[in-house]
């Protein structure tokens, strides 16, 4: 059975529990800890995370296709995105910035799970990726629970809720205008391996929805 959400420990333990010696939570220390090690092997953070919209979409597919299409698109207009893939079915505004990522349909995929997702920044190309549309899903006591307690909630109310400090990545679909953000969940330990947490709201910004996702999850397709 699972167990009521009054059993949940309240905030303050929580905070306690998951927090370190220095009174750092866990989840953001290892965020700070990944980031130094970003720095460490000469990458830039700021454009690794812009990766993060391609999560909102599906997990990544990393071929031959994509790397190809990236050389030739990287850096050109957006409408040479158009031209190769032809009109977008969606695109998703960075709600705090000016990055958008476009979804287009992958021809050849006739289940339709596939899309490619080109990331634009000023009107210019900033990267190209495919993701795919997961069937996994991680079923948890603790997301089931967190789920109802943000179910039919505002943005600012599921940040309260959930505690997983502010959002990564919030969104804002052109053809919905529905909200997406996605958290860092690392701090719950259920999980296994560090995931993020995407919430979805419906047309009036109350939490329609709400699943987990593995951070490093991609499929190696050709390569």
């Amino acid at each position: 059975m699972l167990p009521n959400a009054r059993t949940l420990p309240n905030s303050r333990a929580r905070t306690k529990a998951a927090s370190g010696s220095n009174g750092v939570p866990y989840g953001r220390a290892a965020c700070a800890l990944s980031i130094l090690v970003v720095f460490a092997a000469g990458c830039n953070p700021v454009k690794t995370g812009v990766k993060l919209g391609v999560r909102l979409v599906g997990e990544v597919v990393e071929d031959v296709d994509v790397k190809q299409r990236g050389d030739s698109l990287v850096g050109r207009p957006v409408s040479a995105a158009d031209e190769a893939f032809g009109q977008p079915l969606d695109v998703f505004k960075d709600v705090r910035g000016e990055r958008r990522w476009r979804t287009y349909p992958v021809k050849l995929d006739v289940l339709g799970r596939q899309h490619y997702v080109v990331e634009a920044l000023n009107d210019k190309i900033a990267s190209v990726s495919k993701a795919e549309k997961s069937s996994r899903k991680v079923d948890i006591p603790r997301g089931l629970i967190l789920k109802e307690m943000v179910k039919g909630k505002g943005p600012q109310e599921c940040e309260a809720k959930l505690e997983f400090g502010g959002p990564l990545l919030v969104v804002r679909s052109q053809n919905t205008r529905r909200l997406v953000q996605l958290y860092d969940a690392g701090m719950i330990t259920d999980l296994g391996t560090p995931h993020y947490c995407i919430v979805r709201y419906d047309d009036n910004d109350r939490c329609d929805d709400l699943e987990f996702v593995a951070v490093g999850a991609s499929t190696k397709k050709g390569l």
